[in-house]
């Protein structure tokens, strides 16, 4: 009986505080943004700013609820805790209509009776190597951005752009098997012998454009050189605008493209960020400056392979693996993110005058070399579902007489966007994918060319 009238007791209590509960947790949240801002300045400084704020802001707004009457107090915790979980519940439907970008596809192959090859990258590798074939993985820009100490580039005075070349080069399993080409004089995934042909188009972009995660010939590239079209791919996974500016003045020169397409996912909005923290990389914001990668691959192979050698990335431990992705997930909800996303309020926001000063260099770089710049905008893996515009973008191509070719809208017309999609998971694109791209690549810019 005593034990029953103190369980009463304690949820009177809990009944009693339980504003102060929901307060001291957005306090606590509050504090958690306050120090994510502090700890982000020197890398964000803008977007650092306005997290500090409004983090701020949090805390001393819930601080002075704390000490009002309790009706009042109440009044402001349940409006406030109801709109949040509006926007947690917004939140959280964004994430679950998106098709699950990381799910085991081991898993959907066994339900689907399709082959799946279940080495990792590491072991194909080494499979490869025992036949003796000079294999490496490819080539990945976040490398050079995110697990190569800065001192390792300056002290090299390199900053490569594409990966080894000449080689066997183990890209990703998305569909089932390995893809793997081998690379061009450059390093690049093309077929080296287009090279010596007229007419180039020359291809930037990240991973779509690398040929993530396809067999060689069956890229956006390749579908277009088995079209009669010269088109080379200069597209390597994490790239971002300021990587493909440089890799335009770096080769455009050899080259000689009559056209340039710059293809846009819109995560290379925060590439930027990351980019012009690098050294060497971020030089290239200067008008003349260039690394005369062209004549420099020696060096460049050699660095590359002993970096390569030497990181040993992507080998974690599943369970570390859950807990990083468990880490992210909840982050990615508490702080609203896709909600963020698609009202444009995130660190991206404020990297528009940077890409603008970027594709300005980029169209003057083309002009110089006599090629016609277009822009080809990708889908990023939510705007299927849910419709997001491009307008700051949009202004700034329309201001430089930039030609747009909007891929997105063309493939969210179709009657099935998600047959374009590995699993129909919207990772990289599968081989139909690259192919519908090919087309309408050649129905906007070069059905009328003649070439």
């Amino acid at each position: 009986m005593l034990e029953n009238l103190n369980q009463i007791n304690l949820m009177n209590k809990i009944k009693q505080n339980i504003s102060n509960v929901i307060i001291l947790f957005f306090i606590l949240l509050g504090i958690y943004s306050l120090f994510f801002g502090i700890f982000t300045i020197k890398t964000d400084y803008d977007w650092s700013i306005k997290i500090i704020f409004f983090s701020s802001s949090i805390i001393f707004f819930f601080i002075f609820i704390f000490f009002l009457s309790k009706k009042l107090k109440d009044i402001f915790v349940t409006i406030l805790t109801t709109t949040y979980f509006a926007f947690l519940f917004v939140n959280f439907y964004l994430e679950i209509s998106i098709p699950d970008r990381h799910a085991d596809i081991s898993i959907l192959a066994k339900k689907e009776n399709k082959f799946f090859d279940p080495r990792s990258k590491v072991e194909v590798i080494n499979d490869l190597k025992k036949n003796n074939i000079d294999a490496h993985p490819a080539m990945l820009a976040g490398l050079l951005q995110s697990d190569v100490d800065d001192s390792t580039i300056t002290n090299s005075n390199i900053y490569p752009l594409a990966g080894v070349s000449n080689v066997t080069t183990v890209m990703c399993n998305e569909n089932g098997y390995y893809s793997i080409y081998k690379s061009d004089r450059f390093g690049f995934n093309n077929d080296d012998n287009y090279y010596e042909k007229d007419n180039k188009i020359m291809i930037l972009g990240d991973s779509m454009i690398h040929g993530f995660c396809v067999n060689p010939g069956n890229d956006v590239a390749g579908y277009l050189r088995s079209k009669g079209y010269n088109a080379l791919s200069f597209g390597i996974a994490n790239n971002g605008p300021l990587t493909e500016l440089g890799t335009i003045r770096e080769y455009v020169n050899y080259v000689k493209p009559k056209i340039i397409l710059w293809v846009f996912h819109p995560n290379d909005l925060y590439d930027i960020k990351r980019e012009i923290k690098k050294p060497i990389l971020k030089d290239y914001f200067k008008e003349n400056f260039y690394q005369n990668l062209v004549n420099r691959q020696n060096e460049i192979d050699f660095f590359l392979k002993n970096i390569m050698d030497s990181n040993k990335k992507g080998i974690k431990s599943k369970s570390k693996a859950f807990f990083i992705t468990l880490k992210k997930n909840i982050r990615s909800q508490l702080t609203l993110h896709n909600l963020r996303y698609f009202l444009n309020i995130s660190s991206m926001s404020n990297n528009y005058e940077l890409f603008e000063k970027i594709i300005t260099l980029a169209k003057n770089e083309s002009e110089k070399a006599n090629a016609e710049l277009y822009f080809i905008f990708l889908p990023d893996h939510r705007e299927l579902q849910i419709p997001k515009s491009n307008n700051r973008i949009n202004q700034i191509l329309n201001k430089l007489d930039i030609e747009i070719i909007n891929f997105t809208k063309i493939l969210k017309e179709t009657d099935d966007p998600l047959e374009f999609f590995p699993w129909r998971r919207m990772i990289h694109f599968n081989e139909k994918g690259y192919a519908f791209l090919g087309d309408i690549i050649i129905k906007e810019v070069l059905s009328d060319k003649k070439y």
